[in-house]
């Protein structure tokens, strides 16, 4: 049998009980457990499960206390698989072989097909999601999927092939094929299809990711209105773009080269949190990016963005890409924004808020906790010291916040302290979510 650690089983063997699943039985060649039984493999490949033992090193292991932490971690590698409903590992004396353990191993699969669905609202966009997914139809612990995502203007249709523990390595491989359509006419006068292919590397602890994604995208202008700035990018393109993201001391670090060193983007955020008292803290979040290279070719949907309450690029009081660099449109729809927002290549936010537990049982029950905040940012086109230092915005707000299965969800009552010229304010209540 074939694994990726050197101490790999010596012997492996495998008993047909007519239709149940087939009992394996691994056996180690030295240590203090030398022999594990995998029981109830229907679809699960047992060589998956006999490397996880191996990868634990449990065939090294000489002494009880060693085995039952090897024990643990094969336990925890084998759910973090996302195969499994449960995994049952008892550790007993081996009948035959006395001053030695043995191992049994049962496993409960989860079921091949799985479907969910479900709404979310993110600003002012409202979305229908619905997913199907196979998994582990080749014994790998694989995830087919095809997800759809229905907005009023927005809509994504996707195929994806997510493989944990790549080749028994801690990494996992996630493969993408999708048609996006996204409508940025409310704020740039344009709309955006793209249908792409995208394959990740990420780290077993989420700490670390690589990716290559290419796609065809496609940028028109449905309403006539859009100004000079946009389309100068309208027609058809080639986005290539290499992304690095690692995570760190409680940073996140994103590097994208795109095309061929055409330009970099890189980006960075971070925060800390800062403990008062039992039932208060103040939080601080900060987020910077800049994009170096050929700038003024990057499609406006890849440059950085602030206003709103957003996963990146976040400034309360204002409008989602409410702040920054604009365009005059060319002509002004009804109901419409006079200005274009079309992104910037330096950004740089800052967050400060004070929160706490609010005074009801009940509201504190559903982790409902109250804040008051602070925010600044600014949003330029280069690096000029003198623009970013005199063209900071900032606003001031109270509210409530609510963790969701989706991030936090936040609703406040805030106004701006300084705005600028083309900027879209959003003054009095207002709410979206932000990542966990």
């Amino acid at each position: 049998m074939d694994t990726s650690s050197s101490s790999s089983p010596s012997h492996a063997t495998a008993t047909d009980a007519g239709d149940a699943p087939p009992t394996v039985v691994v056996q180690f060649r030295e240590g203090l457990v030398d022999t594990v039984v995998i029981e109830n493999c229907e679809r699960t490949a047992p060589i998956v499960i006999a490397n996880e033992f191996a990868a634990a090193s449990i065939q090294d292991m000489d002494s009880i206390e060693g085995v039952y932490a090897a024990l643990q971690d094969v336990h925890d590698a084998l759910m973090s698989l996302g195969a499994f409903n449960a995994v049952n590992i008892v550790l007993d004396e081996h009948a035959d072989s006395p001053g030695k353990l043995s191992v049994k191993c049962t496993v409960a699969e989860k079921n091949v097909f799985g479907l969910q669905a479900g709404t979310y609202v993110q600003g002012d966009q409202g979305t229908i999601e619905a997913s199907g997914h196979v998994r582990n139809v080749m014994g790998r612990c694989e995830t087919i999927a095809a997800t759809v995502e229905q907005g009023l203007v927005n809509n994504t249709y996707q195929a994806s092939l997510a493989v944990p523990r790549l080749k028994q390595k801690p990494w996992h491989l996630d493969l993408k094929a999708s048609q996006t359509f996204t409508s940025n006419a409310k704020w740039a006068s344009y709309v955006e299809r793209m249908r792409s292919a995208s394959v990740t590397l990420l780290s077993e602890d989420g700490t670390r990711s690589a990716g290559y994604e290419l796609g065809w995208r496609t940028l028109s202008d449905p309403s006539g209105a859009a100004s000079p700035s946009i389309v100068a990018h309208l027609g058809e393109s080639i986005k290539s773009a290499a992304t690095l993201t690692f995570a760190a001391n409680g940073a996140v670090t994103s590097i994208e080269v795109g095309g061929l060193m055409d330009y970099v983007k890189a980006s960075v955020s971070s925060g800390v949190d800062v403990e008062l008292s039992e039932s208060a803290e103040i939080v601080i979040e900060g987020s910077a990016g800049v994009i170096a290279g050929g700038a003024a070719r990057v499609c406006p949907s890849d440059r950085f963005h602030l206003g709103g309450i957003a996963p990146w690029g976040s400034m309360r009081a204002f409008h989602v890409h409410g702040v920054g660099p604009s365009d005059r449109r060319r002509k002004r729809l009804a109901g419409g924004r006079m200005y274009d927002t079309l992104g910037g290549t330096c950004l740089c936010s800052l967050f400060g808020a004070l929160r706490f537990d609010l005074p009801s049982p009940l509201l504190q029950a559903v982790g409902m906790r109250g804040q008051v905040f602070l925010q600044a940012g600014v949003l330029e086109n280069g690096v000029k010291q003198a623009a970013v230092l005199r063209n900071w915005r900032s606003s001031v707000g109270v509210g409530v916040t609510v963790p969701t299965v989706l991030g936090t969800l936040e609703l406040n009552v805030c106004t701006t302290l300084k705005s600028k010229a083309g900027d879209e304010v959003k003054r009095g209540l207002q709410f979206g979510l932000t990542p966990l």
